[in-house]
This record gives structure tokens, C-alpha cells and sequence, in this order.
């Protein structure tokens, strides 16, 4: 929707073209509001009525508009020159009344229907002329998502007046009507929901996310961010689904999300509370995962995600793991062969970094590695095979740690 009263200077209107359907003739106007655009149809007719209106309650001047022609006003170069006339009219007319903006020449170019401001003023009349009728009457009402978005939207701004004007268009009338509401509905047409494809619920109190959430099969983005989520319902059935927005939130368990969520790209779980990343071990097309300021206080929990062959962006910080020796350096180094490939924190591995995590890697592979009891065919090792795995270990880090040691002098 556009928002006149923010892109008043940055607003045109302009007659581009005429048509003829049924021997009557259309001029077509365009009307740009910032980013936002629409097209108006008009006769001739429409033009002069709204003329009159305009020179006797706002002060246009009477000869502005292109005069009437009777007897040959069907020909094309006759059209031509109209259009040209009424394109120089409405110009002149729109920079003449876009400080006040009179309701009557905000309705002619359909600003009612694609303008926060001037929507809002026809509801603000309806609800003042009907409202308590409805309240009576209606078990649920009725609003549109335009009408919902524009009331949600009017609440950012300061509104000024664009004139002085009947107060039965006060926003102050739709706020009263909302507050006495008991049931709502919404309606609208499925198809325009099936075209979606982001989706920004962001600081909505919502507490759950339902079935609803099919209606927009074609979803790319979704953002749920600052709300009171604590669970994440099944959205696999958003099969474009690739980045989830779910920070500032309640969530502290995440388990079995690859049956919730299907094939994500990147998720912002951000200002939560999840303290295990077990559940996002299996999501395999996953290259962002944004963790920071939560409760993650093991450096092992890396494990459940070090796999993830598409990962490549993981934020920790803030988190008690964070503040631990060697954070980083014992983060990447669970990435094995990936480690040089993961930017952690929004930096990748330094090269002094990635030599410290190979050393890293050879004592984890001597700790971690479990000296058999028995042999093949259930026979005891001798202490002289014992003693040889000890060696070889030992060997496999001192060659680590000698690389690592030969890199750093050929930089020095």
C-alpha cells in the first residue's frame, strides 16, 4: 500500500493514454506514490464533474480544464489532444491540492483504495455512521487485509491532517470500533495468498503459528521474529521455504526440526533460549544458522552440526561458550576438513587459527582413540602392540605439530 502523507514530494500523476470500449472514450491515469503504483480510468465527463467541485470549494481556476467539443469529438487527433489537455489539467490540479489533498480528488484517483490514509478515512466513516449497527447485529466482522495492514500501519505514524475536514473521518472512530469487536473474520481471495512469497509477521504477540500457515504455499521468507513462540508447528509443507526468522523468541528445545521444516536454507534463532543443537543435525541443506544470545554452554553441542555439509555461516556469540579459552579455535576445529570454509562469528578461520585447531584435532584423535582390550578372533593384545599404538599416536601429533611450526616460520 502506499503512504501519501511520506512520499508527498516524491508523488506524480499523469494521463498516459486513452482508450475507446463501446463508442465511450477512457483516458487512463497513473498515479505513483513512492515505490507504489496504480492506474485510474476516467471519461471526460468524470473530469469536468470533478472540475466543478474543485473550483467551487478549493479555488482552482475555472479555465484550466480542457473545454467541451460536441460535433467531432470521436476522432483520433481530437483524443490526442484532449489527452495532452487533461494530462496539463490534472498535473497543474494534483501540485495545486497535494498539501490538503481533498477527499473528492483523493477518491477521483482512487487514493481510497491504495492509500493507507485515505482507506482509513472511508472505514473511520463507515464505523462513525454504521458502527453501532454492526456491533449490534454482526456476530463476527468482516475486515479486508488491506484494511488490517492499514490500521496496523497508521499506528507508526504522526498523521497530520492533509485538510481541515469533517470529523466523522477521524481515525479515532475505527480504534473506538475495533476495541468493542468481540469476533473477527477476515476475508479475502486465497489466490492473491498463493502469490506470497515473504512474509514479515515480526512483533505480532503471536503465541502459535497454525494450519493457516498453508494458505501460502509459495513462501520463500517468513519472519516471526519478537513474538511469544516457544514451538515450532509443521511447515514442511512451504516446500520454497529458505530462510526462517524466528529471534527474540521463547524457543529452548528445537528437536526433530528436519520433519518440521524441510529443505532451509538459513534460520535466525537469535535472543532465544536454546541451550542443545541437537535438533538441527539433520538439516542438510542448512548454510546459516544464527545462534547468538542464547544458552549454549558446551563447546561439544558443534558436534551436532559439524556434519552439515551446506553449513557455512554460524553465529555463537554471546553465549556462556562463547567466553571460553579458545572458543573459536575449538569450534572450527570440529569441522574437520571444512574448518578454513566456516565463518564463525561473521569472520572466517585465520590461518594461525586453523594451524591451532589441527593440533587440536591430533590430541582429540589420541584422547578420543580407544586402546582394544582384545584382538581379532577375540585374542588379548601383547604389550608390544599396545606399545606400538602408543607410538604411532605420538608420532601423528608431533607430525602436526611440526607442520604447524614449518607453516608459521614461511610466514615469519
Amino acid at each position: 500500500m502506499s503512504t501519501f502523507i511520506k512520499y508527498r514530494n516524491d508523488s506524480t500523476v499523469s494521463v498516459d493514454e486513452a482508450c475507446t470500449k463501446d463508442s465511450v472514450t477512457y483516458y487512463l491515469i497513473t498515479v505513483n506514490v513512492g515505490p507504489v503504483k496504480w492506474t485510474v480510468r476516467h471519461r471526460y465527463s468524470d473530469f469536468d464533474e470533478l472540475h466543478d467541485k474543485l473550483v467551487s470549494d478549493h479555488g482552482v481556476a475555472k479555465e484550466l480544464l480542457p473545454p467541451k467539443k460536441v460535433i467531432r469529438n470521436k476522432t483520433p487527433k481530437f483524443i490526442e489532444q484532449r489527452r495532452e489537455g487533461l494530462n496539463d489539467y490534472l498535473k497543474n490540479v494534483f501540485n495545486y491540492l497535494k498539501l490538503t489533498m481533498p477527499y473528492i480528488f483523493a477518491h477521483f484517483l482512487d487514493f481510497h483504495l491504495y492509500d493507507i490514509y485515505f482507506l482509513l478515512q472511508d472505514l473511520a466513516k463507515k464505523c462513525f455512521l454504521e458502527g453501532d449497527k454492526l456491533l449490534l447485529n454482526e456476530k463476527s466482522h468482516k475486515f479486508s487485509p488491506l484494511e488490517l495492514h492499514a490500521i496496523s500501519e497508521r499506528f507508526k505514524m504522526a498523521c497530520p491532517a492533509t485538510e481541515k475536514q469533517d470529523q466523522m473521518y477521524d481515525f479515532s472512530h475505527v480504534l473506538d470500533f475495533c476495541s468493542q469487536v468481540n469476533s473477527l473474520s477476515i476475508e479475502g481471495s486465497y489466490e492473491t495468498w498463493k502469490k506470497l512469497s515473504v512474509i514479515n509477521f515480526a512483533s505480532n504477540n503471536i503465541k502459535n503459528v497454525d494450519w493457516a500457515i498453508k494458505l501460502v504455499p509459495r513462501l520463500q521468507q517468513l519472519s516471526l521474529s519478537s513474538n511469544r513462540l516457544s514451538d515450532l508447528c509443521d511447515i514442511s509443507c512451504l516446500h520454497d521455504l529458505r530462510a526462517l526468522n524466528l529471534a527474540m523468541n521463547n524457543f529452548s528445545c528445537c528437536d526433530n526440526w528436519h520433519e518440521k521444516i524441510g529443505n532451509i536454507v538459513k534460520i535466525d534463532l537469535s535472543q532465544n533460549k536454546v541451550a542443545s543443537l541437537k535438533g538441527f543435525s539433520r538439516l542438510y541443506s542448512l548454510e546459516s544458522l544464527d545462534l547468538s544470545c542464547n544458552l549454549i554452554t558446551d563447546i561439544e553441542e558443534v558436534q551436532n552440526i559439524c556434519k552439515l555439509p551446506c553449513l557455512e555461516y554460524l553465529w555463537l556469540t554471546a553465549n556462556p561458550v562463547a567466553s571460553s579459552i579458545d572458543y573459536r579455535v575449538k569450534v572450527i576445529e570440529q569441522f574437520n576438513a571444512r574448518m578454513s570454509e566456516i565463518c564463525l562469528d561473521n569472520e572466517k578461520a585465520s590461518e594461525k587459527e586453523i594451524d591451532t585447531a589441527r593440533v587440536l584435532q591430533a590430541l582429540r584423535i589420541v584422547k578420543e582413540g580407544k586402546t582394544p582390550s582384545r584382538g581379532v578372533g577375540g585374542r588379548s593384545f601383547g604389550a608390544k602392540s599396545l606399545g606400538q599404538m602408543r607410538r604411532f599416536k605420538s608420532k601423528a601429533v608431533l607430525t602436526v605439530i611440526r607442520k604447524t611450526s614449518f607453516h608459521q616460520n614461511q610466514r615469519e
